[in-house]
């Protein structure tokens, strides 16, 4: 099966979240990904539930989803980056290499002596992805960070309250950063590689976790550039369009209205709903009176939807082509059939606990599809075959760097 990015090298040293799965992205389509691991422990995302403060959001289990989510499909190769040998076995694996993604700060690449300017040397034709929490330019350029600080310092946190004098949650949704820097990086990878086959030659690529969110937040963020005024979250009764909402059904669920275009549907939407007067109330008669109205409709609205269940509504507005859907929980959407037909959940057959579920890929290419190939490897699985294959080592020297604990 011929895929995207088949041909294309990825060598990898990162750590963690975000830019392991960005790299993950890549493979799912094709590329050969070499990810270089610490000997001792390797990626910390193996040890995740050894870290007691993420034990609430990632409950141990005999199978480590995040480490098989975000390495699947690809070689290990346990290399020790702070010896002058491993550094030369890396330099050694370049010329082969389309590829170099790498999360470490910027200073620690230039003190290994791994930073653009220097590895481009080898290899001209490389492309260099760097993730950042904060991006490359700038006085907090080399400043530590992660995903909540990603978040935070993006707007999104803040975003977590209704009012300016609430308190703010303690954090958004957990790796939300993570994970939309992790496609950020993806896309711009994808892109220095379509430049290079115009080009003929390879280039350094910034993202940072908080760029990405800004990204995503174009939208609002763009809203107070224009305005000097900070959005907010409302509440359920304060939405001015209250067909675009949410609302309690019997069972105890929801279900999410998305009428944006709200003087379209309004008819449509109260014949739906058993309550056809409701069209032609004054009260109610255009999108500026439902605004000016619109805790009113809305307890009008919280006592129709209460008279059925969710289903049975998501029913009716199927039915009617209202736009609406069912509030789901990872429960649900673990069963929801679109998620199946899709593909958006897959099976991975793991060596050791057979067949497991993981969330699939969301990108349907037609004629050249993604796959998830293998499950997560084990740490230094692939280090004997990669520096034989790619560095030209023999086995006497393989022997030595194992000796002086270079390599495993």
């Amino acid at each position: 099966m011929v895929q995207p990015l088949d041909g294309c090298r990825i060598l990898e040293l990162t750590m963690w979240g975000a830019a392991p799965f960005g790299v993950s992205h890549l493979c799912d389509m094709g590329a050969e990904v070499i990810k270089v691991e610490e000997p001792v422990g390797g990626d910390r995302l193996r040890g995740i539930f050894n870290s007691g403060g993420l034990t609430s959001i990632v409950p141990p289990n005999p199978v480590n989803y995040p480490w098989e989510l975000s390495a699947r499909g690809k070689k290990s190769v346990g290399i020790d980056i702070r010896t002058p040998q491993g550094r030369d076995l890396i330099y050694r694996l370049l010329p082969n290499i389309d590829v170099f993604v790498s999360s470490l700060r910027k200073k620690s690449l230039r003190k290994y002596g791994l930073d653009y300017e220097s590895v481009s040397k080898v290899n001209p034709r490389l492309i260099f992805v760097h993730l950042s929490t904060f991006g490359a330019r700038g006085p907090d350029a080399d400043l530590p960070g992660q995903d909540l600080t990603g978040m935070a310092r993006a707007g999104l946190v803040n975003l977590l309250r209704h009012n300016p004098e609430d308190e703010i949650l303690a954090e958004g949704p957990f790796s939300i950063g993570d994970f939309t820097g992790s496609l950020q990086l993806a896309y711009a990878a994808t892109l220095a590689l379509l430049a290079r086959e115009k080009t003929g030659v390879g280039q350094e690529v910034n993202v940072s976790i908080m760029g990405a969110l800004i990204a995503v937040q174009e939208w609002l963020f763009q809203t107070y550039l224009t305005t000097e005024k900070e959005p907010s979250l409302r509440e359920h009764h304060q939405m001015n369009n209250p067909i675009r909402n949410t609302y309690k059904c019997q069972d105890g669920k929801y279900i999410a209205l998305g009428m944006t275009e709200g003087d379209r549907y309004w008819p449509v939407f109260c014949a739906t709903i058993g309550r056809p007067e409701l069209a032609g109330d004054p009260r109610f008669s255009d999108i500026v009176k439902r605004a000016s109205n619109n805790e009113e409709l809305i307890a009008i609205l919280d006592e129709v939807f209460l008279s059925k269940t969710r289903d049975e509504w998501c029913a009716l507005m199927r039915e009617n082509d209202c736009t609406a859907s069912p509030v789901q929980s990872y429960a649900d959407l673990a069963s929801d059939p679109q998620v199946l037909a899709n593909n958006y959940v897959t099976t991975v057959e793991h060596p050791t606990h057979g067949p497991i579920k993981e969330v699939g890929i969301t990108v349907d290419l037609t004629e050249t599809p993604g796959q998830a190939k293998n499950a997560a490897p084990e740490l230094g699985q692939h280090t004997e075959e990669v520096l034989i294959e790619l560095a030209g080592l023999g086995w006497e020297e393989l022997g030595h760097l194992k000796d002086a604990r270079v390599i495993i």
